[in-house]
């Protein structure tokens, strides 16, 4: 229950009712070093091979595009990637060692651990949606073009502690799509996902 409470809220899962399905096969299984916020769609397929599915979507007034690989999405504007979410590879490791499954708080400890100065967001919220209820934390990095999603591992318990369910690569543009998702979110415009409880605070180490 609780693995299938916390894909449903993910941004991956959102998106994911935006793309057109097609059945080219995967050439790629895990996330690979150089698909970075920036890197055109040439370069991504060069790296990762075809994607399992694409196609385009809008969230407000932002349209985009989306690629579909096994270990999470790409999602591009103007044909260049501004998010890469991270949601399936055991092998990977990102900034301050966030990967899906990693406690919040071993992440949170690994970012002050650096001892620089860094500051950014948090969102947090409740997602409302057939399988449950779950606490989420969308934690925004902007120095390191990072923001890491998180969820408490039971929705029912308020001491409960987060883990993190992914991890997106995401330039400013990046991050003001993944935002907008969770306004859209918020508004209603996602009949089988409803956000309640938000709040947004700064955080700085």
């Amino acid at each position: 229950m609780i693995r299938q409470s916390l894909a449903s809220f993910a941004a991956a899962t959102a998106i994911l009712a935006f793309a057109a399905c097609s059945t080219t096969p995967p050439q790629s299984f895990g996330y690979r070093p150089g698909v970075v916020p920036g890197v055109t769609r040439d370069k991504i397929e060069a790296i990762l091979g075809k994607p399992t599915s694409s196609g385009p979507f809008k969230v407000g007034g932002i349209n985009a595009d989306v690629m579909i690989y096994p270990f999470g999405q790409i999602i591009l504007e103007n044909d260049r990637a501004v998010v890469i979410t991270i949601i399936k590879d055991p092998a990977y490791k990102g900034p301050f060692g966030a990967a899906p499954g990693v406690m919040n708080d071993q992440f949170q400890a690994s970012v002050k651990a650096q001892k620089v100065h860094r500051r950014g967001h948090v969102e947090y919220y409740d997602v409302l949606v057939t399988q449950g209820e779950t606490r989420t934390r969308d934690w925004y990095d902007p120095a390191d073009n990072l923001m890491v999603e998180s969820a408490a591992t039971n929705a029912n318990d308020p001491e409960a502690p987060y883990q993190i369910v992914a991890v997106n690569l995401a330039d400013e543009a990046g991050r003001a799509l993944l935002e907008q998702l969770v306004q859209t979110k918020l508004s209603g415009e996602f009949p089988d996902q409803h956000v309640q409880n938000y709040t947004s605070e700064p955080w700085s180490t």
